[in-house]
Formats: structure tokens, sequence, C-alpha cells
């Protein structure tokens, strides 16, 4: 799978994630039957999908610019809007964050690949 494609799941697995959190809660505050086995499955799902994300932010950690880092861990670990991200990084313009973006990438690709070599994925 390429880099990209595999960031933009994972943003989506963040929403999920929160989703399966709130889930919990609301299982756990209310007095529903057979709740237990709910749970179990939701925290299971929970903590495969934060293994995944885990992998995710070791790879970004992983990205020698410190600059395309922070554009990394800001849109995909916190889902910042790309104006949002390039003003969090030195109030640049959109277009530029999306250059450092996008010359990252195939670092970002063999930093991925490595990772999950060494993870079995």
């Amino acid at each position: 799978m390429n880099a990209k494609k595999w960031l933009n799941q994972i943003k989506a697995k963040n929403i999920e994630i929160e989703s399966i959190k709130d889930e919990i809660a609301y299982l756990e505050s209310s007095k529903a039957l057979c709740k237990s086995s709910r749970i179990g499955e939701l925290t299971e799902r929970l903590e495969t999908m934060l293994a995944e994300k885990l992998i995710l932010t070791n790879t970004i950690d992983d990205i020698a610019d410190p600059v395309a880092r922070a554009i990394f861990r800001f849109r995909y670990i916190s889902c910042l809007p790309w104006k949002i991200v390039a003003y969090k990084c030195g109030k640049m313009s959109a277009r530029n964050a999306h250059g450092i973006h996008d010359r990252t990438l195939p670092e970002v690709e063999r930093l991925y690949a490595e990772r999950s070599e060494k993870n079995g994925r």
C-alpha cells in the first residue's frame, strides 16, 4: 500500500478510535444488560487500532526533517486541516506545507515498510 493511502486510512481510524472510546464510556455508565461482552469487543478493536496508530507515530518520529515531522504529526495524528498545519509549522503557506509533505512521502513510505517488516505486519 502506498504511504498516502495508508496515512489517509489512519486519519479515518482516528475518528473511529474516538467513537469507540465514546461508546465504551457510554456502556460503562449505562445500566444496559450484557454490556460487558460489547465492551470486550470494543476494547479489542480499540487495542488493534491503537497498535496501528503507534506504528504510524513511531514512523513519523523517524522522519529526519523536523518541519516535515511536524507537518505529518499535525496532519495525521492531530487530524488538522492543511491551513492550520501550515500556520503551526512556522506560518508558512498551505502550498509550502503540501510541498514539504509530498517531498517527504518517499521517506515515510520507506520508514513504514521497514517498521512493518520489523513488526511482522
